[in-house]
């Protein structure tokens, strides 16, 4: 029995697939996919039965697949749309007892952008909004060290 909100893929011929659930997430616990690429590669959130929110990446090989999520994060998110480009890299958010950060997933393994700029950096990254196939990434980040003032920002980690 499957209930709640839940992450599926529709088919051309307008079939639903379910992606499925991470981990120790149940039936009934909130999973949603964002983003899709070219190559049908599907990145979501799903709820653990512990409350806190992960990350994943759905491939048709591999199914649902856990994406690591941010040491310390109660959420770590790939939100919507464009947040993976056709090369895999994935982009989002997570939040701590800090506030939010934005973060990249290269290779499945999770890097806080923040620590990616330099120390001297006035911007905080707060989080990644899209990411190209160049390696592209825009954002939202503020200027510390109060955070009073937005700005958008584009990075490209190497």
């Amino acid at each position: 029995n499957v209930t709640g909100i839940h992450a599926v893929l529709w088919e051309r011929d307008g079939s639903p697939v379910y992606l499925g659930t991470l981990g120790d997430a149940t039936h009934t616990a909130f999973n949603s996919a964002s983003s899709i690429n070219n190559l049908g590669q599907v990145v979501g959130t799903s709820q653990f039965t512990d409350g806190t929110v992960h990350s994943f990446l759905w491939t048709r090989a591999k199914g649902m697949q856990d994406l690591e999520p941010l040491p310390g994060a109660f959420a770590t998110i790939a939100g919507c749309c464009r947040t993976i480009n056709n090369h895999g890299i994935i982009v989002g958010f997570a939040f701590d007892n800090a506030g939010s950060h934005a973060v990249v997933w290269i290779n499945k393994k999770v890097s806080d952008l923040n620590a990616l700029i330099p120390p001297d950096s006035q911007l905080y990254l707060l989080n990644a909004d899209s990411v190209n196939d160049s390696g592209e990434i825009v954002g939202q980040a503020c200027l510390l060290p109060d955070c009073s003032e937005m700005h958008a920002f584009r990075a490209t980690p190497e």
